[in-house]
């Protein structure tokens, strides 16, 4: 049965595929992005829906106090949120802050929000990171092999994350910290929807409109780093390779 689905950051990489296949599915959707700029890109890009299966809502600051409420509320009862807003651009940020606390306090607003305001809400959906489940720090290789479980966290500290030099780590704090803050509201709060937590690796792969994307610095960030790392014009031998990932 079609359900009527909230989805934040909804004009992200990934988050634009999620889109894509909830619509021809036959689901609704309330797309919500920062800007009118992305919600009217957004609009351009699945003008073949109907507004009655596809409208935006612009959210400026997932930050701030009761976020989230006015995109939650609905002469349509919600049947589940889907929240993938977190800042994953390493150009776009000048401080390790600017990773964190929109991860961890979007995730907060969101969940807030819904337990107020949306109670029809029967399952959140968090797109957190194998980031938020590996310690950089351990060894790559081990015998027998390393099977990750949900009780493996990044052992990362809120003042390490802040301190770090390395971009990758706050991100990556960003995830874990966001991730703990959504269970650790579910134990609490004990809200009426259950969580599912999904934990991918780094996500390459095609764009939903490539239109949209007319030069390399406008790539997001997974898909700019094998641009950076293989078709860079200043490109030597002994330039990195990306990390393994997932290809949609």
């Amino acid at each position: 049965m079609p359900c009527y689905i909230l989805l934040t950051g909804a004009n992200g990489f990934v988050a634009q595929h999620i889109l894509s296949q909830l619509l021809q599915a036959g689901h609704s959707v309330r797309a919500v992005v920062r800007t009118q700029s992305k919600a009217d890109q957004l609009s351009t890009t699945f003008r073949a829906f109907t507004s009655a299966q596809f409208e935006t809502h612009v959210v400026p600051d997932i930050t701030a106090p009761s976020a989230f409420d006015e995109a939650l509320t609905s002469s349509r009862p919600f049947d589940g949120v889907i929240h993938t807003a977190s800042p994953f651009n390493y150009r776009a940020v000048s401080s390790n802050l600017e990773f964190l606390e929109p991860a961890v306090k979007g995730t907060t607003e969101i969940l807030s929000s819904i337990t107020r305001v949306a109670p029809s809400v029967k399952r959140v959906v968090l797109t957190s990171s194998m980031a938020a489940v590996i310690n950089w720090g351990a060894p790559k290789e081990t015998d027998p092999p390393k099977v990750y479980t949900d009780a493996d966290w990044n052992p990362i500290t809120w003042d390490g994350a802040l301190a770090t030099d390395s971009m990758n780590l706050a991100y990556s704090a960003s995830k874990t910290f966001a991730e703990k803050t959504a269970w650790d509201f579910i134990s609490n709060k004990k809200p009426g929807f259950d969580l599912v937590t999904i934990n991918p690796p780094m996500v390459y792969g095609p764009y939903v409109d490539p239109a949209v994307y007319k030069t390399p610095e406008d790539l997001n960030q997974s898909n700019f780093n094998l641009w950076r790392n293989f078709l860079e014009p200043s490109l030597k031998s002994t330039s990195p390779l990306p990390p393994n990932g997932l290809h949609l």
